[in-house]
């Protein structure tokens, strides 16, 4: 009998776990996207490091129209979602996996994926420092303190009227 009720438990746990994963992910356009929540703030991070980088580039916005553009559910949004909500804000946004050291040729703000569940933005460099805005607040980092976090999925965000931003991007990859 414990035997029975050990398996059905190992059984249940197993079946707990794939249904937690299963809401951390979401389907786009035939490609799994990872969700990411922020504890501290609600689910509004990825939304949050938009706000911070539209302000930066003198877009006046609202967060609660950036929430309602990216796609935000209970889990949080994607970087697809963010994407979406940029390029609405009249943005470019072009996602890519780069390191840092990408990150700081392009010049550009961005919005990185860390701790595998938050998003910040990146929004200066120098010194061997990043400044960042993360859930509204802005702080410097380390360079080698960001590395440890950064999963190296990032969206460069720039204005519409900036036709660098791709062969900036083509060139460096190269």
């Amino acid at each position: 009998m414990k035997i029975q009720q050990h398996i059905f438990s190992i059984i249940f746990f197993t079946i707990l776990c794939i249904l937690i994963i299963m809401a951390w992910t979401k389907t786009v356009n035939n490609s799994k996207v990872v969700m990411a929540h922020s504890y501290s703030h609600g689910n509004k991070c990825g939304p949050m490091a938009l706000l911070g980088i539209c302000r930066i580039l003198d877009i006046s916005v609202g967060l609660e129209k950036v929430v309602a553009l990216s796609n935000l559910n209970d889990f949080g949004t994607s970087m697809y979602g963010l994407s979406q909500a940029a390029k609405s804000l009249g943005l470019n946004a072009v996602g890519i996996e780069a390191d840092l050291d990408t990150l700081t040729q392009l010049q550009k703000p961005s919005i990185i994926f860390v701790n595998n569940n938050h998003y910040i933005a990146i929004v200066g460099y120098g010194n061997n420092c990043f400044q960042v805005v993360d859930s509204g607040r802005l702080y410097t980092i380390q360079k080698a303190k960001l590395e440890k976090k950064y999963s190296g999925k990032a969206l460069v965000i720039s204005k519409k009227g900036d036709p660098a931003l791709l062969a900036k991007i083509y060139k460096i990859s190269e």
